[in-house]
């Protein structure tokens, strides 16, 4: 397992692009999500998206009640012209200092390595182009 995951006891998972792919105007689970899930059962997961909650919902189907919370488009924050994900909330929502968290995303505009930075929240690039969320995040079974 990566050893910021390992580490962590907070996964954060960004929603489009990481968790989810784009096939056209299709969006699909991307290729082992559902045993990257599975693996870290243990750990408290969330997803912090740019969507309102309840389209993320909806676009999860039954992936939603895998998640302990979803953080969407009415937990941004602005500050100086740059929205953010409110990494430091969800922190303290979950009682976890930003140290015991990890940001997992494809950081398709760089929003969300600013969070993680901004938030002190280590954080895990997912390339866009890969395939299955297993190989990158070393959660073999």
């Amino acid at each position: 397992m990566h050893k910021k995951i390992s580490r962590a006891e907070l996964i954060i998972f960004d929603l489009f692009g990481t968790i989810l792919v784009c096939y056209g105007t299709d969006h699909i689970i991307r290729p082992g999500t559902p045993e990257v899930l599975e693996k870290l059962k243990n750990k408290t997961l969330v997803v912090a998206t740019d969507e309102p909650v309840i389209s993320a919902k909806k676009v999860l189907g039954e992936y939603a009640r895998r998640f302990a919370r979803i953080y969407g488009k009415e937990h941004l924050i602005e500050e100086n012209r740059q929205r953010y994900k409110n990494l430091g909330q969800i922190c303290v929502d979950f009682s976890v200092g930003s140290n015991q968290a990890v940001m997992i995303s494809d950081d398709l505009n760089g929003s969300d390595s600013r969070s993680a930075e901004k938030y002190g929240v280590p954080f895990i690039l997912v390339p866009r182009d890969s395939s299955s969320l297993v190989k990158v995040l070393d959660c073999r079974p």
